[in-house]
């Protein structure tokens, strides 16, 4: 009996370290005035704090994975208005001495000319001011996909 009364002390006086510990990061952290939260509260607020700043590091990163989309769709959108002049120049027979792009070329600016169009929609909704448009978006892209279409662009379809 004694060693469980050691025990239970001990587990009160650890759970009593850890509550002062979470009192103290909150208020001195995040000015956060604990004197009259219980130690449940404590425990909610610190839980939503540490949520909230996972929320933040997926966001972080999922940007991070957006401009590094958006970094792809500038080269390839360059390349394919290379394609495109180039193969201009054969039809117009500006510069004879030049070869007409492949029909592999050709197809690959033909795809990235339809991400161009995505890329317009989607900024059309992200930028215009519709309310709440995230949302709009994600379900649009997820009704689309049901049906086998995309409205994300290639770069940028692994956000979601």
């Amino acid at each position: 009996m004694k060693n469980l009364t050691s025990t239970l002390v001990a587990s009160y006086i650890i759970i009593g370290v850890k509550d002062q510990k979470r009192r103290e990061i909150l208020s001195e952290v995040y000015g956060i005035n604990t004197r009259y939260l219980t130690h449940e509260e404590v425990i909610v607020l610190s839980g939503i704090i540490k949520k909230a700043k996972q929320f933040v590091k997926w966001s972080v990163k999922k940007i991070a994975s957006a401009k590094e989309g958006l970094k792809k769709e500038k080269v390839e959108t360059k390349e394919m208005l290379q394609i495109f002049f180039k193969l201009l120049k054969n039809k117009l027979n500006l510069k004879h001495n030049s070869p007409p792009p492949t029909k592999e070329e050709l197809k690959r600016a033909i795809a990235q000319l339809k991400d161009v169009g995505k890329v317009a929609l989607v900024a059309v909704i992200m930028l215009g001011p519709i309310p709440g448009d995230e949302p709009l978006l994600i379900g649009l892209e997820m009704l689309a996909r049901h049906f086998g279409i995309t409205f994300f662009p290639s770069a940028l379809q692994g956000l979601l």
